[in-house]
């Protein structure tokens, strides 16, 4: 080989070993991001906790943290609810509003109609709810926010003109129970949200539709490939959607007694963070049920702490909202290519 075949050879063989070298690099930091924006979160988390126990002589105490089991209970069923919507790649900014609106219905049709007929009436009035969602959404590509967004501020609407910005009182409520009572040392709302988080957790683990879901929010056109109905669907999400919610609002009622007309206010935030922070993507087909229950009590103790320490609630808005921020922060990063 001449001097000059032998020169570039060589330089050839220096430039592949260096774009192996530069790959494997690469590789190596993405995989470094990714661990990163893993554990971020739990580990803000823990340092909070660890604060927490240093600056509240109360938090750590049995009488607190019991007190905070009490309080995810509907929080924590609409987090379940936007955990499936954001599984198929959408989002339901309306499970608030509708909170307030299902509970203001059925506490000022119960005094009218008595509680069987206003409960019948509330719960087909929940399916057309989620049903309307779920068909206004099917129309396009992307839109559900933009839906449940619109759908979020006429519900809220509804619920002051039905309630005239009043709250309603002296409703009768045989569902008491679910949110002021005990079965033995155990509140009746955490058994109903124990049951609610079992059943998705079978449904997405063990049977068709839990694969559907997540085909369907990691790549929609395949799923379509693969016979999938995906508007079916989709719909089926949102009336399942609505029919949770519902739930949430009959605990928050018998809670609280009381039909308040700002009730679920900044819920669909909280239920969006926790499942954010329990490890969801925004793009869909990634979640589940235990992350999320960790994410539901993560924002608990957040809420509680931040109460314990005498935050104001408009500076909670700010924290709370940062917190969405990391969140979707760390999802494009562990979706980084």
């Amino acid at each position: 080989m001449n001097p000059s075949g032998f020169l570039s050879s060589g330089i050839q063989r220096i430039m592949r070993i260096a774009s192996i070298t530069k790959g494997e690099a690469q590789q190596d930091e993405k995989k470094t991001i990714r661990m990163l924006s893993q554990w971020m979160l739990p580990f803000m988390f823990l340092l909070w906790i660890i604060f927490l126990s240093f600056a509240s002589p109360v938090f750590l105490t049995w009488g607190n943290l019991f007190n905070v089991t009490r309080q995810i209970a509907v929080i924590g069923i609409l987090s379940v609810t936007q955990l499936l919507c954001i599984l198929t790649g959408n989002i339901d900014l309306s499970v608030g509003a509708f909170v307030g609106l299902f509970g203001a219905l059925l506490a000022g049709l119960s005094i009218k109609l008595g509680f069987p007929l206003a409960f019948l009436i509330c719960v087909l009035i929940a399916l057309l709810w989620g049903f309307t969602n779920g068909f206004l959404v099917t129309r396009g590509e992307g839109i559900s926010v933009i839906v449940t967004l619109s759908t979020m501020y006429v519900a809220r609407g509804i619920t002051l003109l039905f309630t005239e910005g009043h709250p309603i009182v002296n409703f009768p409520m045989p569902f008491e129970f679910l949110g002021a009572r005990n079965l033995g040392p155990v509140p009746y709302n955490l058994i109903t949200f124990a049951i609610v988080l079992a059943v998705v957790f079978v449904i997405l683990r063990y049977t068709p539709l839990g694969r559907h879901l997540y085909a369907v929010g990691g790549n929609k056109q395949a799923a379509k490939v693969c016979g999938i109905n995906t508007k079916k669907l989709t719909i089926g999400i949102f009336m399942t959607s609505s029919m949770l919610v519902a739930l949430g609002s009959v605990i928050l009622l018998g809670r609280v007694a009381s039909a308040q007309p700002t009730a679920g206010t900044g819920m669909e935030m909280d239920s969006m963070a926790t499942v954010l922070i329990g490890g969801a993507s925004m793009s869909g087909g990634r979640g589940g049920v235990i992350s999320t229950l960790i994410g539901v009590f993560m924002l608990g103790f957040i809420n509680n702490g931040l109460n314990l320490l005498g935050i104001s609630g408009y500076w909670q808005y700010v924290f709370k909202g940062s917190i969405i921020l990391v969140a979707v922060m760390v999802d494009l990063l562990k979706n980084r290519k």
